[in-house]
């Protein structure tokens, strides 16, 4: 696992060093508040799994939202990497709890990591400019 993430960092930063956004949220911020906002709302959702998944998603997306309005980088860019970021926490959030019983967390981990970086790669491609 460490090999591919280390392949998977120089490769993400060999493909974007040449790009630029003007903001862009912190990918860390997402997983930390929706593994926050499960743990709050498992208790209180008695095992409704729309209302888990909304409070979590919804607390990241509203987070990274208001992070980016303190900072006063809330582009377009910035609000499309939110998305994308909160809907592919959903998207394992969703695949975690249906394999509840198997025990491969570092599967999960790994997949997490490797969408961050093809949307970032992605969004870079679409709404960065080019640098010199």
């Amino acid at each position: 696992m460490l090999v591919t993430s280390i392949t998977q960092g120089v490769l993400a930063g060999y493909a974007i060093n040449s790009y630029y956004l003007s903001s862009q949220p912190l990918a860390c911020v997402t997983p930390a508040v929706v593994s926050v906002g499960y743990t709050i709302s498992v208790r209180q959702s008695h095992g409704n799994r729309f209302q888990m998944l909304g409070f979590s998603l919804g607390a990241a997306f509203i987070v990274n939202l208001v992070l980016g309005a303190m900072f006063g980088t809330n582009t377009l860019s910035y609000q499309f990497l939110t998305l994308g970021y909160v809907a592919i926490a959903g998207f394992m959030m969703q695949l975690v709890l249906h394999d509840v019983q198997m025990t491969r967390g570092h599967a999960y981990q790994n997949a997490l990591a490797s969408l961050y970086l093809l949307f970032k790669g992605a969004t870079f491609y679409c709404f960065g400019t080019y640098i010199e």
